[in-house]
């Protein structure tokens, strides 16, 4: 078997016809990955599904209701989409097609499975045998059909939801704004040029700080951080300051639901919740920031395990940003005491806050 060129993304709800799937494509020697099949005893579960999913060159996506509306398959699809890789998406059942994906020709497998699966087949075998390592190779999927609509709640999935800090633009009902234009507009010299540039000014502006206040020393870095959002926030959360560099981070916040104005930062930040609340929303707001960065939300259980991490594709230059953690039906709803959320820029903690989950 060769080395898998495509990762399954599905939900849960959908394993009995993922499984079928993968094991009809595996049994005609297309090289596919599939969590349940493809790891082994003793593996870290979510170490493994990173590295596959990293790897492979293009991802399978398991189109219903159910995924649609699955953190885990979207985060997916993100991370598939900023690593440009090959997207594959295969229509399970009648589901509300997420905007990013619809410019992808399915695969529709609603009528006849059989015929389907050969066409599937045809163009896994044709990635297998002669993309380059390293390159997706874009599936030819023939009959295009138009996607159908439903109406699931896309609206409160984990993807991140930007809004620029300058202007509230208008865009089409998506629950992602791509920023990457702003990324892509840097030259090369620029994204080496900039890096160095703050790292100078940093350096220089902590030695001015430090030869006017040689008498007051500072052991922690940790410092409290208050909203600065133009609804008046003003309540505060803990934020490592060296970690943010030139970036401003303009608050944090939690609430049990979205705000009115999307991802904008909550007046008052909420730091209890009940096992039957259906989910807490985590805001942050920065701006200064380098289009290179990497953003990421971390949610961590009392007991220290990291719950569930939440990537920020294509952050830019600053923004406003909210992700949802489900309580209520999920295993979260099992997991009361006090609970972490801590805020990443390029894998470094920049900011936290702590909230209980009570029964």
């Amino acid at each position: 078997m060769p080395n898998p060129v495509a990762f399954f993304s599905y939900s849960r709800e959908d394993s009995e016809f993922a499984l079928r799937l993968a094991n009809d494509l595996k049994a005609a020697g297309s090289a596919v990955w599939i969590d349940q099949l493809d790891i082994g005893p003793g593996e870290r579960w979510d170490r493994v599904v990173q590295q596959a999913l990293e790897s492979c060159p293009s991802v399978l996506i398991i189109l219903s209701p159910a995924s649609v509306n699955s953190n885990n398959v979207m985060d997916e699809v993100s991370f598939a989409l900023d690593q440009q890789k090959a997207i594959i998406p295969v229509l399970y059942r009648d589901c509300d097609i997420p905007f990013r994906i619809r410019r992808f020709q399915h695969v529709d497998f609603r009528n006849n499975y059989e015929h389907m699966l050969e066409e599937l087949k045809r163009c896994l075998h044709l990635a297998t045998s002669s993309a380059p390592a390293g390159a997706p190779a874009p599936p030819k999927i023939e009959t295009p059909r138009p996607p159908v609509s439903s109406t699931p709640d896309v609206a409160r999935t984990d993807i991140a939801r930007s809004v620029p800090a300058s202007s509230e633009p208008s865009r089409p009902s998506s629950s992602y704004t791509d920023t990457s234009s702003t990324a892509s507009s840097f030259p090369a010299w620029a994204k080496i040029a900039i890096p160095i540039a703050v790292v100078v000014i940093a350096v220089v502006a902590y030695m001015l700080m430090s030869s006017g206040s040689s008498k007051h020393e500072n052991t922690d870095n940790r410092q409290p951080v208050v909203n600065k959002a133009d609804n008046g926030a003003s309540d505060t959360g803990s934020t490592n300051r060296a970690a943010l560099g030139s970036v401003e981070l303009l608050g944090t916040g939690l609430a049990a639901t979205q705000s009115s104005t999307p991802c904008a930062l909550p007046a008052n930040s909420e730091s209890k919740f009940g096992a039957n609340d259906p989910g807490a929303w985590f805001f942050f707001s920065f701006r200064h920031g380098d289009p290179g960065d990497q953003w990421s939300v971390d949610w961590i259980e009392p007991n220290g395990y990291v719950h569930k991490t939440n990537a920020v594709p294509h952050a830019g230059n600053g923004g406003r940003y909210c992700f949802e953690m489900k309580i209520a039906g999920t295993p979260a709803q099992n997991a009361p005491g006090e609970w972490t959320v801590r805020l990443n820029r390029n894998g470094t903690e920049v900011a936290e806050r702590k909230f209980t989950i009570s029964k």
